[in-house]
């Protein structure tokens, strides 16, 4: 195969290959962000970074790493919508379930002194 050919393809390839941990980041530089944003985008993007904590174990531990926990525990103590509240802690809750790096780095968050 000439080069031309090679670049072409791996250039087609990745055009069209979904990369989960780039998505996870950009939702959680989004919510870091702090923009204004409406209710239903609010919803979207958290049922969007559910199904990328959910799709893969080494996300969880992403959702850490790019800043995204400290978001979602801010949505949990201070969104105005309960429903967004609730979202939120479902991904809390699937991305700390049997997984100690996200239970540690969650403790030092102060997750676990939370009495709101």
């Amino acid at each position: 195969m000439s080069k031309e050919d090679r670049d072409w393809l791996s250039a087609a390839l990745k055009s069209y290959t979904f990369n989960d941990t780039d998505r996870l980041t950009e939702i959680c530089k989004e919510l870091q962000e702090k923009k204004e944003v409406d209710k239903a985008k609010m919803i979207d993007m958290l049922e969007e970074l559910q199904e990328l904590v959910e799709l893969h174990p080494r996300n969880n531990l992403n959702l850490c790493l790019t800043g995204g926990m400290q978001e979602i525990l801010a949505i949990i103590l201070g969104y105005p919508d309960i429903e967004t509240r609730k979202l939120a802690c479902s991904i809390f809750t699937s991305a700390s379930q049997n997984h100690k790096e996200v239970q540690e780095f969650s403790t030092k968050l102060g997750a676990c002194n939370i009495s709101k």
